[in-house]
C-alpha cells in the first residue's frame, strides 16, 4: 500500500502581520484570553526555552532586529484596539444599566417597543407556564405536573440589594416550563445545581418558553448555576447590555428542541437525529420515534433572532480539571455584539 504524501502547507499571505494582529485580536475578543506568552494551543504551557538552532534570517543582526520591531508594533497595535474595544464594551454596559428596563423595539412587531421587564417572580418577568401545578406533589384537576419536573418550584428572596429568583434542582435532568422568562436588571436567577456533587456541571436545566404575545425572551440581569442551562423560545431570545450569564454550559435557542433527545439522553442519540429543527424529523431504525415541531408564536410564524447586545457578558468558566464549558446561540439569525467568554471551552453561534 502506497502512503499518501501529507498535503503541502498553504502559501501564507504577503499582508502576514496585518492578518495576525487582526486574528490576535479576534481571539482575544472570543475567548476572552489574557495575552501571554506561552503556547497558543495550551494555555498552561510557557514558552519553550531558547534553542541554538539557527534562525530564519540567519545571522544577520539587522534583518532580526528589524523582525523583532515588526513584530513587537504589532503586538502594540494590537494591545490598543483590545482597549478600544474593551472601553466600547465598558461603555455600552454602563450606558444599559442606567438605560430602560427593555431592550428597544420588538422585532416581532413592528412598530412596538418591547414590554418592560420587571423584577422577581412576576407576569411579564419571570412567570411559570399556566398549568404549573402550584403544588408539584398534589396536581389539582386542569395542572400538569409534566409541565415542571427534576427541580422545585421557583422560590424568590433578597440579597444584597439584588432579587434572587431560586431554582433548585434535584435530578440530574430537569424540564421547566415557562410563560415567559424575562430577568429584570435587579434579578438573579440562579439554578441550584449543588445536589449533583462532584458531578453538578453535567446537570440540565431544559427551560422552555411558550409567550403567546410573541415576543422575546429579554435577559437585563445575571443567570448563574454551576452546571448547563438551556433557554428555548422560538419567539427569540435577547441578551441586553446590562446582561451578565455565568454557567457552565449555556444554550440560548429560537429553535425547537427535539424532545426525543430529552427524553433518551443527549448523549444517547442513537439514529442521529437533529437536536434543534424547524422540519418534522423522520423516526428511526433503532426505535426514536418522530419529531414534529411547534409551530412559533409570532405573528408572522417565523422564528425569532438571538442577540447578544453590547455591553452583554457571557462567560463559561472552566472547570477544576482545566477543561471549559460551552457557549451555544441557535436560530435562524444569529448576532453577537457583546462579550462571550469560554476560556478552554467552546464558543458556537
Amino acid at each position: 500500500m502506497k502512503r499518501r504524501a501529507p498535503a503541502p502547507l498553504p502559501r501564507l499571505p504577503d499582508d502576514l502581520w496585518r492578518r495576525a494582529a487582526l486574528l490576535g485580536l479576534s481571539c482575544a475578543l472570543l475567548f476572552g484570553a489574557s495575552a501571554r506568552a506561552g503556547d497558543l494551543l495550551r494555555g498552561g504551557a510557557t514558552a519553550g526555552a531558547r534553542g541554538s538552532a539557527p534562525t530564519a534570517f540567519g545571522a544577520n543582526p539587522a534583518i532580526t532586529n528589524q523582525a523583532r520591531k515588526n513584530a513587537t508594533d504589532t503586538l502594540a497595535r494590537t494591545t490598543e484596539a483590545l482597549k478600544s474595544v474593551e472601553a466600547m464594551q465598558a461603555a455600552a454596559r454602563a450606558a444599559a444599566i442606567v438605560g430602560p428596563n427593555h431592550l428597544g423595539p420588538n422585532p416581532n412587531h413592528p412598530g412596538q417597543l418591547l414590554p418592560n421587564v420587571p423584577n422577581g417572580l412576576a407576569p411579564g418577568g419571570l412567570q411559570v407556564a399556566p398549568g404549573v401545578p402550584a403544588n408539584l406533589a398534589a396536581p389539582q384537576p386542569g395542572e400538569n405536573a409534566a409541565l415542571w419536573t427534576g427541580a422545585n418550584l421557583p422560590t424568590q428572596s433578597t440579597a444584597a440589594g439584588r432579587t434572587v429568583v431560586t431554582v433548585k434542582q434535584h435530578a440530574a435532568q430537569a424540564i421547566l416550563h415557562w410563560k415567559t422568562l424575562n430577568v429584570g436588571k435587579e434579578t438573579t436567577l440562579q439554578f441550584d445545581q449543588s445536589a449533583g456533587g462532584t458531578n453538578k456541571s453535567q446537570w440540565i436545566a431544559f427551560n422552555k418558553i411558550s409567550d403567546p404575545s410573541g415576543s422575546p425572551t429579554q435577559i437585563l440581569g445575571r443567570i448563574e448555576g454551576d452546571g448547563q442551562a438551556y433557554v428555548i423560545n422560538q419567539n427569540g431570545i435577547l441578551f441586553g447590555g446590562s446582561s451578565q450569564v455565568n454557567l457552565r454550559s449555556l444554550t440560548a435557542s429560537s429553535l425547537p428542541i427535539n424532545d426525543n433527545l430529552i427524553k433518551q439522553g443527549l448523549l444517547n442519540n442513537r439514529d442521529a437525529q437533529f437536536l434543534f429543527s424547524v422540519l418534522d424529523v423522520a423516526g428511526g431504525a433503532d426505535g426514536t420515534p418522530n419529531f414534529t415541531p411547534p409551530a412559533p408564536l409570532t405573528p408572522d410564524g417565523r422564528h425569532g433572532d438571538v442577540v447578544v447586545q453590547a455591553g452583554a457578558q457571557l462567560s463559561s468558566p472552566a472547570g477544576a480539571d482545566g477543561n471549559g464549558g460551552r457557549v451555544m446561540l441557535v436560530g435562524a439569525n444569529v448576532r453577537n455584539e457583546g462579550t462571550i467568554s469560554t476560556p478552554a471551552g467552546q464558543t458556537i453561534l
